[in-house]
């Protein structure tokens, strides 16, 4: 890797903001090199091991609490993964402005970014089947021209030169049409499969073609009932396609009374937890509060913002990955601001407030007595307001397998004290 691309740490105010971007995971390689804290878990390594020893295409599903880093695990295992892959990451944001997504929508995206491979490759199939099948996902009516002259039938190309006085022919010219309208989902499925064989064909004498791979990311982001339909009403749309892939999908489906079934379907189920920086009784976990001081200590200089200040946006953040560069982003913004080129507690305070402020503006007072119940005792609630509230990143998850349990966005706390007083 040349000195030119190598990323090094901000050194100014300026550069820290760039650094910063809460909405950008690590996916280019120079920033995984220099940016990348290592989450001490196994589920890269299960992965990695489950792709590379398959002889079928495994389906995993991942996920987490919203924030928690893992379209940059998805972008590790990427890096890790690409030599032997064909490697496809795509974004449910690509499919929907709403986040509700259709499972048929699911598939012809398929179909479509694994034409992309084909059609590069300049496969046949793409041109004779492939092409023709996305014009058809996309509302358009083909149709098949079945000639016969004298008993002899000509296919639609070579019709077409007829008409035109290309080929001549004896006899009348007689059609029949028929109209093609949307494929099914099995018709979609098997044009993959067809496709990935394609693809997968040994092109020359040492060189095997490689498997496809498909990175599904910010699918957790879908709407309930959408995922549920995805992952566990017509799970076979996925898995019966000769991919390999990683889906993400909604935490709180996995409180849902058919999560079994789709725990079964699927070749894997990994979740990734929250740094660990507190814990039930909010007290600090040193382990995972040093994983995210390395982590900002890497993007930027300690002269640029300073250690205790790190701390307590460490503490500030509950260690979701989102919100602590988020924090830290706001604080480089308040520092322009002000024209100085470090971040205090007085900057960081006044991050605080202005985060806390925007959350605030979508809750309602039952949300906050909600808040406030699973500040005190830790419960989860109902699969509903789970949903709204982890979207909102009002709360989180913490923990992992039956240590589990749910907590306030420590940003929000202020907020819950506030109303307790007010109430008293």
């Amino acid at each position: 890797m040349s000195l030119i691309n190598k990323k090094r740490k901000a050194r100014s105010i300026k550069k820290a903001l760039e650094y910063f971007d809460p909405h950008h995971p690590l996916w280019d390689e120079n920033e995984m090199e220099a940016f990348y804290v290592d989450r001490n878990g196994k589920h890269l390594d299960e992965m990695e091991r489950i792709f590379l020893r398959a002889s079928d295409y495994p389906k995993l599903l991942l996920s987490g609490p919203p924030g928690s880093g893992k379209a940059t695990e998805l972008a590790k295992l990427n890096e890790r993964l690409w030599k032997k892959f064909n490697i496809i990451r795509f974004s449910a944001k690509q499919m929907t402005s709403n986040f509700e997504v259709k499972p048929e929508v699911v598939l012809n995206t398929i179909l479509r970014i694994v034409g992309n491979i084909a059609k590069s490759k300049k496969l046949k199939i793409f041109d004779e089947k492939v092409d023709p099948l996305i014009k058809r996902t996309q509302g358009w009516e083909t149709k098949i021209s079945d000639v016969d002259t004298k008993g002899k039938k000509y296919d639609p190309a070579t019709v077409e030169k007829i008409e035109k006085g290309e080929i001549i022919v004896k006899g009348p010219i007689k059609h029949k049409y028929k109209v093609m309208g949307k494929p099914t989902a099995n018709e979609v499925i098997t044009t993959i499969n067809e496709m990935v064989t394609e693809i997968e064909k040994r092109r020359f004498l040492f060189f095997k073609g490689k498997k496809v791979l498909l990175f599904f990311v910010d699918m957790d982001k879908l709407e309930f009932e959408s995922a549920k339909n995805i992952f566990i009403k017509t799970f076979l749309n996925l898995t019966k396609i000769n991919c390999c892939a990683v889906f993400t999908f909604p935490l709180a489906l996995k409180y849902d009374s058919d999560f079994v079934r789709m725990y079964r379907n699927f070749s894997g189920i990994y979740f990734l937890e929250n740094f660990k920086v507190i814990d039930k009784n909010g007290r600090d976990v040193y382990s995972g509060m040093r994983s995210l001081v390395e982590l900002i200590q890497k993007r930027v200089a300690n002269r640029v913002i300073y250690r205790e200040v790190i701390i307590e946006a460490i503490r500030m953040s509950g260690g979701i990955l989102f919100e602590l560069i988020n924090i830290i982003r706001e604080c480089c913004i308040i520092a322009l601001r002000e024209k100085v080129n470090y971040i205090d507690l007085e900057i960081l305070v006044e991050a605080g407030e202005r985060i806390r402020f925007n959350y605030k503006i979508g809750l309602k007072e039952e949300d906050i007595q909600i808040l406030r119940q699973i500040n005190n005792q830790k419960i989860k609630p109902d699969t509903v307001v789970l949903t709204k509230l982890l979207n909102q990143y009002s709360i989180t998850e913490y923990g992992e397998g039956e240590d589990v349990w749910y907590g306030v966005n420590p940003i929000l706390k202020p907020i819950i004290r506030l109303n307790e007083v007010e109430e008293e």
